[in-house]
C-alpha cells in the first residue's frame, strides 16, 4: 500500500511539476520575446494562455501536499523543515508574479517595460527556486533535517539552474506552439526547440551531478533504475524531432512525458529512500488503514482532477486560441 501511495503522490508532484512549469515558462517568454520584433505578439499569445491555466495547477500541488500530509507525515515534516527557505521566497515571488500579471492581463500591445520584467524575473525566480528544492530531496544533501548552505553551490545545485528555467521555457513553449494559431507560433516553436535542447543538456549535467554526489542513488541509476531516464531523453529527443517536422502535438505529448517520466524515474531510483539518505518509505508511511482510506480517496479525486484539467486544455484554451487568431469576437 506504501508503494502505491507513494507513486500517487508522487505522479501529482510530476503532473504539477510539467503543468504549473509551463506557466513558469510563460514569464520567461513574454520577457525574452520583450526583446524582439514580434514581442506584440508573443506577449498576447502567452497572456492568452497563461490567463486561464495557472489557478488550476495549484490543485494539484495541494493534492500532493495533502498525499504527503496523509500518507507519509515525516516526509512532509523532513521537507518542509529542510526546504522551508527556498519554498518561503518561492510563495513570495508567487504573489508579486500575480501582482504584475495583473497589470499585463488583457494587453494587446506593449505596455510598459516594469510590469512585463517583473512578471519574468519572478516567473524565473520561482521556477529556480523549485528546481532547487526539488534537486535538493536527490542530491543525498539532506541530513539530520538540515540541508547545508553548501548545497547551493554545490554540483548538483549548479546543474538545477539551467534545467529548471530552460525545462520550464521549453514546456510553455511547446504548449503555446499548440494552442497559439496567431503569426507568433513559429517564434514559439524556435524557442521550445533551443529551450529544450538546453534542457536535454541540462538534464545530462544534474545526472552525471546526482551520480557523483548520491552513492546509493548512483548505484541505482547504473542498473535497470536508470532505464526511466533514459527513456524520458529519448521522449525529449523524439518532442524535438517532432518540433522540427513542425508535429507540434506530437511534440507536445512527447515532451510532457518526457518530463514526467524523468521525474518519476528520478523519484522511484531512490527507493526504498523517499529523502536519500535521511528517510526510508517504510518509516516514513502511515499506519495500513489510514494509507487504506488514502487509496479509496485517490481513487476517486485523482480522476476527477485530471479530467477537469483535461476539459480546460481541450475546451477552454482552444477558445481562447481561436480568441487570439481572430476567430471569435
Amino acid at each position: 500500500m506504501a508503494l502505491s501511495a507513494f507513486a500517487i503522490v508522487w505522479t501529482a508532484l510530476g503532473l504539477y511539476a510539467v503543468l504549473a512549469g509551463a506557466d513558469f515558462g510563460v514569464g520567461i517568454l513574454v520577457l525574452v520575446g520583450r526583446l524582439g520584433r514580434s514581442r506584440a505578439a508573443v506577449e498576447r499569445d502567452c497572456l492568452a494562455y497563461f490567463s486561464r491555466v495557472w489557478e488550476v495547477h495549484g490543485l494539484l500541488l495541494v493534492f500532493f501536499l495533502t498525499g504527503l500530509f496523509v500518507a507519509f507525515p515525516p516526509a512532509l515534516g523532513l521537507l518542509g523543515d529542510t526546504l522551508v527557505t527556498p519554498v518561503l521566497f518561492a510563495v513570495a515571488l508567487f504573489v508579486v508574479r500575480a501582482m504584475a500579471y495583473l497589470l499585463l492581463h488583457g494587453r494587446v500591445a506593449p505596455g510598459p517595460a516594469a510590469p512585463v520584467v517583473i512578471f519574468g524575473l519572478a516567473s524565473a525566480g520561482v521556477a529556480l527556486l523549485l528546481g532547487y528544492a526539488a534537486a535538493a530531496a536527490a542530491s543525498g544533501a539532506i541530513t539530520g533535517h538540515h540541508l547545508p548552505a553548501s548545497y547551493f553551490t554545490s554540483p548538483v545545485g549548479f546543474a538545477a539552474i539551467p534545467l529548471a528555467l530552460a525545462a520550464s521555457a521549453h514546456l510553455a513553449a511547446v504548449a503555446l506552439c499548440v494552442h497559439t494559431r496567431g503569426p507568433s507560433r513559429d517564434w514559439f516553436r524556435r524557442a521550445a526547440m533551443v529551450c529544450g535542447t538546453v534542457a536535454l543538456l541540462a538534464a545530462g549535467g544534474l545526472t552525471v551531478a546526482i551520480l557523483q554526489q548520491a552513492t546509493y542513488t548512483r548505484g541505482r541509476l547504473l542498473g535497470l533504475h536508470g532505464a526511466p531516464m533514459v527513456a524520458a531523453g529519448c521522449l525529449l529527443l523524439l518532442a524535438l524531432l517532432a518540433l522540427a517536422r513542425r508535429r507540434v502535438r506530437l511534440a507536445a505529448l512527447a515532451t510532457a512525458a518526457g518530463y514526467l517520466t524523468g521525474f518519476l524515474g528520478g523519484a522511484f531510483a531512490q527507493l526504498p529512500y523517499v529523502v536519500y539518505p535521511e528517510l526510508k518509505l517504510s518509516a516514513a508511511a502511515s499506519p495500513s488503514s489510514t494509507l487504506s482510506a488514502f487509496l479509496i480517496a485517490a481513487a476517486f479525486g485523482a480522476p476527477a482532477l485530471i479530467a477537469a484539467v483535461g476539459v480546460l486544455y481541450s475546451v477552454v484554451l482552444r477558445w481562447d486560441a481561436a480568441v487570439g487568431d481572430g476567430s471569435h469576437p
